[in-house]
């Protein structure tokens, strides 16, 4: 294998102008667990590694009334046990206790997830179903991405060259909402053969105001469906309609371009895609229903 050298910034800064020095020669690293493997069987070299483990403003759950802020270095782990940031965090964590091991879950961070841009990184389909922003640095500046807008195909992103995943913000909706995601996998620690994330919200309490569905692992990147979506906009939350919700899903998977590898078939991942969109809205409707409890 390839020798790299080790550097170990202690602030975005420095981690900037390292990454500005040293350009497409050095690659961050926080938990390691997709960067190490592929060093490890040379599908990429680098002549310079810079660790961001020791940069503790990258590592953070903050919520507040407007929105849910995550740093990119926290792990997995840390996400399953965040409270306090209403449906969308707590359906994030729900999410988190699915993925991998709890060994690789106290490693893995959800800035790594999203960053390495694998089709299957379920974290990504949650958070482009939340609208969720990515704040990007480099020396030259800051800028904000859309979630939408982040992923640009297989193991791609739209980050520079020189640029760094400093924050990932969430915005909280003004209206009741809740959220729910699925994936099917050939075992439970294993990558997802297909994914579905749901975010519904009500302004009534009585009909869906609003609705966003997202199906991951079909695709180069996150399937965003608005018009799946936009068909669940006045549905009854107290009796939703099955032909309603159906029509949904298959909408949703029409919209995907699924490939058949080692562990599945497009056509499964087609039919599994609709199932797991019907269950997320099924789950998410489910929790609408569910009176919350007086302040």
């Amino acid at each position: 294998m390839k020798e790299f050298q080790y550097v170990r910034p202690t602030s975005i800064d420095e981690a900037c102008a390292l990454k500005a020095l040293h350009g497409s020669s050095a690659q961050f690293i926080a938990g390691g667990t997709d960067l190490l493997l592929e060093w490890r069987s040379e599908a990429v070299t680098f002549d310079y590694c810079i660790d961001l483990t020791h940069i503790s403003e990258l590592r953070y759950v903050c919520v507040s009334q407007d929105d849910i802020a995550i740093g990119p270095l926290t792990t997995l782990a840390e996400i399953t046990e965040a409270e306090g940031g209403g449906p969308l965090l707590a359906c994030l964590s729900r999410a988190a206790r699915c993925m991998c091991t709890p060994q690789v879950r106290s490693t893995a961070t959800i800035g790594g997830n999203i960053c390495h841009a694998s089709p299957c990184a379920d974290m990504a389909v949650l958070l482009t179903c939340f609208d969720a922003t990515a704040t990007l640095r480099s020396v030259s500046g800051e800028r904000s991405v859309s979630m939408g807008a982040f992923f640009a195909g297989v193991n791609e992103t739209v980050l520079g060259v020189e640029e760094l995943l400093t924050g990932i913000t969430i915005p909280v909706p003004a209206a009741r909402t809740e959220a729910a995601f699925g994936r099917a996998t050939r075992v439970s620690t294993d990558l997802a053969q297909a994914s579905a994330a749901v975010r519904i919200s009500t302004e009534d309490d009585a009909t869906v105001s609003a609705a966003q569905i997202v199906i991951g692992a079909c695709a180069p990147v996150p399937v965003l469906s608005r018009a799946a979506g936009e068909l669940l906009v006045g549905m009854n939350v107290a009796h939703p309609d099955r032909a309603t919700i159906e029509t949904a899903a298959a909408r949703a998977e029409w919209e995907t371009s699924p490939i058949s590898d080692v562990r599945c078939s497009d056509e499964y991942r087609r039919e599994v895609s609709e199932v797991l969109v019907r269950r997320a809205i099924d789950e998410a409707v489910g929790r609408l229903n569910v009176v919350p409890a007086a302040a």
